[in-house]
């Protein structure tokens, strides 16, 4: 599988594991147009939700997208950062999904199930074929 194509898998585990794909309108990704759940950071077409703003909050709320597609946009960003970053499978969802907010394990679990990948803590960029 192509690098980018493979990349389009992990980002739909990761909104899937997020709820992006519920049926219920009212779930995080769908109301504030952000599929992986991404916190507030200064991203484009972003902004703290309602009554979060100018709050020294720690750790920074889950953004609000203006689009969707800034949404998706800043999603793939991210991920493309972290994955050149070196981090694995592993590492990222831990990060993104902390075990004191999360059922970190069965993140992991379900993602690395749904991509097929077995070596969990392997640099995820190891894991694409990238064109020569």
């Amino acid at each position: 599988m192509a690098a980018n194509d493979w990349i389009d898998v992990l980002f739909g585990a990761l909104a899937r594991q997020e709820g992006a794909f519920s049926p219920d309108p009212n779930t995080i990704p769908r109301r504030r147009n952000n599929p992986l759940d991404l916190r507030f950071a200064g991203q484009v077409g972003a902004s703290a939700p309602a009554g979060m703003q100018n709050k020294n909050i720690a750790p920074p709320p889950i953004a609000q997208f203006d689009t969707l597609a800034h949404g998706i946009a800043a999603g793939y960003r991210q991920l493309w950062a972290d994955i050149a970053r070196g981090d694995s499978l592993r590492k990222l969802i831990y990060s993104w999904a902390p075990p004191n907010e999360n059922d970190t394990a069965g993140y992991l679990a379900n993602v690395a199930r749904w991509v097929a990948v077995a070596d969990l803590d392997a640099p995820l960029l190891e894991l694409l074929t990238l064109p020569s």
